[in-house]
């Protein structure tokens, strides 16, 4: 796998290469550990935060629990279980800074540190209650 992918993406380390789910089965995730990919990924969004856009709402940073996913930083998916959301949620209430709203779905440890949480999905069967 081309080293650039592997520095921006989290990957896994067998074909295919995304770690989207079943829902989003193609998709990719932002590797957070690597500064540079997060500098890189919100220079592409700064025109945002010039327009009306007031928050963000961030979502899926709670499913990387593999361990053949890796990150930039060579820490696997399972590794990451409570950091990767962190790192994320992080890098996007940096960015949108303190005049506009993150509202995040992805739970972790450490969560509290922000204001806005999604409680999260259920399934709604009855053992989910």
């Amino acid at each position: 796998m081309p080293s650039r992918i592997s520095s921006v993406f989290l990957i896994r380390t067998v074909p295919p290469y995304h770690t989207g789910g079943p829902l989003v089965r193609w998709s990719v995730s932002l590797g957070f550990s690597n500064l540079e990919t997060v500098d890189w990924w919100f220079e592409k969004r700064k025109y945002l935060l010039m327009t009306i856009v007031d928050g963000f709402k961030t979502d899926r940073g709670e499913f990387i629990l593999s361990n053949d996913v890796v990150a930039a930083n060579g820490c696997t998916g399972l590794e990451m279980r409570n950091g990767y959301a962190e790192s994320y949620v992080k890098a996007y209430s940096r960015f949108v800074g303190k005049d506009r709203v993150l509202f995040s779905r992805a739970g972790y440890k450490g969560q509290q540190k922000y204001p806005i949480q999604w409680a999260g999905d259920h399934m709604s069967k009855w053992e989910e209650f």
